[in-house]
C-alpha cells in the first residue's frame, strides 16, 4: 500500500520488517528493490533484487512478473517494474 501510495521510504522499511521477521517470499525483496530503487539508492536496490532472486532460481524477468501480476493497476504494475528494472531486473521475452 505505501508502494501504491509513493511512499517509497515507508515500503522500504515494512518490506525491511517482513524479511526481519523472516518472511520467506521473494516479494518482500522485490518490493524493498523497487522502493530503494525509487529513493535513489539503486546498490542497495540491485543486492536485494539479487537476495529475491535466489528465492526464484533467478527465472524471473520483468515480462514474466508482468503476466504474473496482470491483474495490478496498469501504472502500478509498471512504476514497480521501472523500481526492479532500475535494480537490474532483465526484461525477459513476452512469450
Amino acid at each position: 500500500a505505501h508502494f501504491a501510495a509513493g511512499r517509497y521510504r515507508e515500503a522500504a522499511e515494512c518490506a525491511k520488517q517482513s524479511i526481519a521477521l523472516g518472511a520467506p517470499l521473494f516479494m518482500a525483496w522485490f518490493a524493498l528493490a523497487a522502493s530503494q530503487a525509487h529513493l535513489g539508492g539503486v546498490a542497495e536496490a540491485t543486492a536485494s533484487l539479487r537476495k529475491g532472486e535466489v528465492r526464484t532460481g533467478g527465472m524471473l524477468t520483468a515480462s514474466v512478473f508482468r503476466r504474473m501480476f496482470s491483474y495490478w493497476h496498469p501504472d502500478l504494475l509498471e512504476r514497480y517494474l521501472d523500481g526492479l528494472r532500475k535494480a537490474g531486473l532483465p526484461e525477459g521475452t513476452e512469450a
